[in-house]
């Protein structure tokens, strides 16, 4: 009459698992279920029963230990569910999750690993190394890095490298650590997150390659190119702009262009630092085209004629920040 009772009092859901927990004949039984209060509300109740029974298998007596377990169910419900938010994030994430224990085991490899490097899961685990796709150019490097890391008992690291697909082609990644460590500094877990980069990397290159080629384009014009800041700090200029103006361009780090020489106007009148068609560039935005000068080398005070051409570079807040002198 009891059992009965009390399994008439659970909650609808959860009554045919009381019911079936109470037909066993456990001499110790352990059950959580919900229960009706009678203000309507429900709780979660823990009962722990220690049981007798006859020889013909029937109960004969039964002690019941009840509790309210409301709030560590309450816990464990938000708990498991941001677990499963975590693993579906993680699941569905573009980046590589991957998590080892101390000894470099693999805990745990989310499955983009098998979009991005070709292998599955199953074929990261059965490797088992944490660089198991590294480049062996990249190799060693890698493996000192990490190494230093733990020996500085870094919390973060961050790790660029390039990796081989299972196809055999390239694949950059940039992977950052996040680790723990006990009380005797050693490492307990680590937490991988590996990202590709693998195109903005080829962006980059193909970038090189490109400011290579212009540069040698610049350097071979026969028209002198100087791109200064508006202080007239040299930044780039080529062999012709030397040649022009008498000066060694390729060490153009320290030169200024308002020291190295003098301009006059057509008229031979000194142009001053206000006057320069360079400053009225950037104070105006506009080109200037045609002007011709006369410039004054300072060192030999060889004169030279020139017609200049200066656009301004606008740095996107409506002030120049330096201009590029023909």
């Amino acid at each position: 009459v009891l059992g009965a009772a009390k399994a008439l009092a659970a909650n609808r859901e959860d009554l045919p698992g009381v019911l079936k927990k109470m037909s066993s004949k456990s001499t110790h039984l352990l059950m959580v279920f919900r229960i009706k209060r009678s203000d309507g509300q429900f709780i979660w109740l823990e009962t722990t029963s220690a049981r007798k029974f006859d020889e013909n298998g029937d109960m004969i007596s039964s002690v019941v230990n009840c509790r309210d377990v409301s709030d560590r169910v309450s816990f464990e419900q938000k708990l498991q569910e941001s677990e499963e938010k975590f693993r579906f994030l993680v699941n569905n994430s573009s980046d590589i999750v991957a998590a080892y224990d101390s000894n470099n085991n693999c805990l745990y490899m989310s499955p983009v690993v098998e979009a991005l490097l070709g292998f599955t899961q199953q074929e990261y685990y059965d490797l088992n190394a944490p660089v198991r796709f590294a480049l062996p150019e990249d190799l060693d490097s890698l493996k000192e890095q990490i190494k230093q890391d733990l020996n500085n008992r870094s919390i973060n690291g961050n790790y660029v490298f390039r990796c081989v697909h299972k196809s055999g082609k390239i694949v950059w990644l940039e992977g950052r650590a996040n680790r723990e460590f006990n009380e005797d500094g050693e490492l307990d877990r680590a937490v991988y997150i590996f990202r590709d980069i693998t195109e903005n990397k080829l962006l980059i290159s193909e970038l090189e390659e490109s400011k290579s080629k212009l540069s040698s384009l610049i350097h071979h014009m026969p028209v002198g190119i100087v791109f200064h800041d508006t202080s007239f700090k040299v930044l780039l200029a080529n062999d012709t702009a030397g040649r022009i103006l008498g000066f060694n361009m390729t060490d153009a780090e320290d030169l200024y262009l308002n020291k190295m020489c003098r301009l006059y106007d057509e008229n031979r009148v000194p142009i001053t630092m206000e006057t320069h068609p360079a400053a009225v560039a950037v104070r105006t935005g506009k080109s200037v085209k045609g002007r011709v000068v006369m410039v004054i080398n300072e060192h030999t005070q060889k004169i030279t004629w020139l017609s200049l051409k200066i656009v301004s570079m606008n740095s996107g807040d409506n002030s120049s920040d330096s201009v590029i002198c023909t």
